[in-house]
């Protein structure tokens, strides 16, 4: 009796460690989804992503810290331990996060000056802009496919980040000046810029 009282206790224990854990995991991805939500609407709505040291801080390196703490999370509940890492984040919930952080990736491809009906579309933004884009796909793009699985991201998830990638190896090297409307955007910003800065004097 003794011996089933104890093996049920730790057995008790271990549930209510599960659970609190479960609870913890659950509350990173929600204030991880919160700052994705946040990261998107300042993309969406600043005219200044158009200027590329802004685009590279404000888009590329915001989003990166995203899928840096995405992948901090799954790291550390996907540490298999007798089975455990299902039931403290599940596959479905994977998933879901993964396509958020995906999603917000093609965002800051198509933005600033990406902006455009395709994400990824390099031959408007000039080489510079194209090498702060390799910096930024090397660092959110699954080195290895289980890395990716770990992630929750899909197979096809994974070969748009690789294309993306591919793609801007390819601008980076042709090394071609932005193009006029890209170079247009960029000098109304500075005039708007200028404007308010002697508004303000």
């Amino acid at each position: 009796d003794c011996e089933r009282n104890a093996a049920n206790f730790l057995e008790e224990k271990k549930v209510e460690s599960d659970d609190n854990e479960r609870n913890h995991c659950l509350e990173e991805i929600r204030h991880l989804k919160r700052r994705i939500r946040n990261v998107q609407e300042g993309i969406q709505t600043s005219s200044s992503t158009v200027d590329p040291d802004v685009y590279e801080q404000n888009v590329l390196n915001a989003t990166k810290n995203c899928f840096n703490e995405w992948r901090s999370i799954a790291r550390h509940y996907l540490e298999p331990e007798k089975g455990r890492e299902e039931q403290i984040l599940p596959q479905e919930v994977r998933k879901e996060v993964a396509l958020a952080v995906f999603q917000l990736i093609q965002i800051s491809l198509q933005s600033g000056p990406l902006s455009g009906a395709k994400p990824g579309y390099f031959k408007r933004c000039g080489g510079d802009v194209a090498k702060k884009v390799i910096l930024f796909l090397d660092d959110v793009t699954p080195q290895h496919e289980a890395l990716g699985e770990c992630l929750g991201f899909s197979a096809k998830q994974q070969d748009a980040l690789h294309k993306w990638k591919s793609n801007a190896e390819k601008a980076a090297m042709n090394d071609k000046p932005p193009s006029k409307s890209v170079v247009k955007q960029q000098q109304q910003l500075q005039q708007q810029q200028q404007q308010q800065q002697q508004q303000q004097q």
